[in-house]
């Protein structure tokens, strides 16, 4: 039985329509252009230009008005856009990022400026849920902490104890998973910083976020739910 030979990375040679559709690709997730479409009755539709065959499984909602507008900027939608594999897409857009940590000095500034941006736009977006996260457990702590605050010598404690614990374990998680999104953040920010300069330890660092190991090295621990309760 013959099997259909693998195609290898020298293969994928980014021109032509891939060459198109990997420009397209960074110059939307960086936000310096955006897909087709318009805003119809609150919600993001993609124009019929835009749209392909992989828009029809993401459904906008209230929730998320803007589900397909992200979904247009994604590496399977603009591969059809496009009409390149989809395989391709990704392996000539690993490759782009590699060779902009790989390149010396201003060698491939285009590359490393599209990098720059995505990791700033990803740690942001990052940021953000970390933020609403703690604002969400900080409110359910308040009223609990507030009711500790009136507490009276004659009132029965166990109650209001036991709501305060709750929530002080909330907010204790939350402040936990925080620290240790932020410490991953700032060490992969140290290392792309520190490969400008090490262009050897460049591939090695891209590898490595791309597999998550930059999140392991900067976030060894793990939040201990039950330590909390127990202290």
């Amino acid at each position: 039985m013959r099997t259909k030979p693998k195609k290898s990375r020298q293969q994928v040679v980014p021109d032509g329509r891939l060459r198109l559709a990997l420009d397209e690709f960074l110059s939307r997730a960086a936000r310096r252009s955006h897909p087709e479409g318009e805003w119809q009755e609150g919600l993001w539709r993609p124009s019929p230009q835009e749209r392909q065959a992989c828009c029809d499984a993401i459904r906008p909602s209230t929730a998320n008005r803007q589900a397909l507008e992200s979904h247009c900027r994604s590496q399977a939608h603009v591969a059809a856009l496009f009409g390149v594999d989809p395989v391709d897409l990704k392996t000539a857009i690993r490759e782009e990022r590699k060779e902009a940590l790989r390149a010396p000095g201003d060698a491939r500034p285009e590359q490393a400026r599209v990098l720059n941006e995505e990791g700033n736009r990803v740690s942001l977006l990052l940021r953000e849920l970390i933020v609403r996260r703690l604002r969400k457990a900080a409110g359910r702590a308040t009223p609990a902490i507030e009711r500790l605050r009136r507490i009276e010598a004659e009132e029965e404690l166990t109650p209001a104890l036991a709501n305060a614990r709750e929530a002080a374990e909330g907010l204790l998680e939350a402040i936990g998973v925080a620290e240790l999104m932020e410490e991953a953040l700032q060490r992969l920010n140290e290392l792309v910083g520190s490969s400008k300069g090490k262009n050897s330890a460049r591939p090695a660092a891209s590898d490595r976020a791309e597999r998550g190991d930059l999140i392991e090295e900067a976030a060894p621990r793990r939040f201990d739910k039950a330590a909390v309760r127990a202290a």
